[in-house]
């Protein structure tokens, strides 16, 4: 019993418990939510398939989840979706995670009551949430994967626009367009720059979205191929000069641009949009 719910809702989490159990019974609220939501599948959702007793003891999959939930925090802070129903979706991956990373911290018994708390709001009032009890019987869990729409871009890279486009289209980056700089800048060569702010990385010197580097992206102009400046791209970038960092001093928030191999490019580098020194 949570002593923060309704005499009618606990009720129903009790019948629930007495169902499935606490680890079933939140992620079936947890896919049920999301799908109302309009998730069905990615990266949240497999973190709840692959939520089990045995989840509170893997440090990988706790770092899993945390660096998911960190992503779609920074999401949710810099208000970056770029439609309505873009932020809905992302707000459910992020309270579901929430309510994961709260799950995780303290005893299994409360994990259903961890993942309420993160859903409710305004939207998921209590009545609505004692209400998606009764459809709990139907959440399977299976995804309904719907690829996203292909972004498509010209080439030549004639405009910074189509240059975030293509590193946009890297699929083993899954990086979304609105989480791009709308800043760049053309090297002395053939590329094209598309900034990635510096802000995916962690006070712990860790990652905070897996496989999706902080670094910029280095547009080829003639072919739209997309490069992240790191270690498997040295021989790309050899010709700009080794390991440059730029730290753009923001109103209120610093941003640190990052260009390995990239000295050249630092150089002839312009002015960032509302920068001080």
């Amino acid at each position: 019993m949570y002593f923060g719910f309704s005499p009618e809702l606990n009720a129903a989490i009790d019948a629930g418990l007495a169902k499935y159990g606490p680890v079933e019974l939140a992620k079936r609220f947890m896919f049920h939510y999301m799908r109302e939501n309009g998730v069905t599948y990615g990266d949240a959702w497999q973190c709840v398939i692959d939520l089990s007793e045995s989840s509170f003891e893997d440090p990988i999959y706790i770092r899993k989840v945390e660096q998911f939930y960190a992503k779609y925090a920074e999401i949710m802070n810099e208000e970056s979706a770029a439609t309505m129903g873009e932020d809905i979706r992302f707000r459910a991956k992020h309270n579901v995670l929430r309510g994961i990373v709260w799950g995780l911290e303290v005893p299994i018994s409360e994990l259903p009551y961890n993942a309420i708390c993160s859903v409710q709001g305004l939207y998921w009032d209590e009545e609505r949430i004692q209400n998606s009890f009764a459809e709990l019987d139907n959440e399977t869990g299976i995804p309904d994967f719907h690829p996203p729409a292909i972004i498509t871009y010209s080439t030549p890279i004639a405009s910074l626009d189509d240059a975030r486009k293509a590193v946009a289209a890297r699929k083993d980056l899954d990086r979304p367009l609105a989480l791009f700089d709308t800043w760049g800048f053309e090297s002395p060569t053939q590329f094209l720059v598309v900034a990635i702010p510096f802000q995916d990385y962690s006070g712990t010197g860790e990652y905070t979205v897996p496989d999706q580097p902080p670094y910029n992206c280095i547009v080829d102009k003639t072919d739209g191929k997309a490069y992240t400046t790191d270690l498997k791209n040295t021989d790309v970038f050899a010709h700009f000069g080794e390991d440059g960092v730029r730290v753009v001093s923001m109103t209120g928030k610093d941003k640190a641009l990052w260009h390995e191999w990239s000295r050249t490019m630092l150089e002839t580098l312009p002015p960032y949009p509302g920068e001080s020194y």
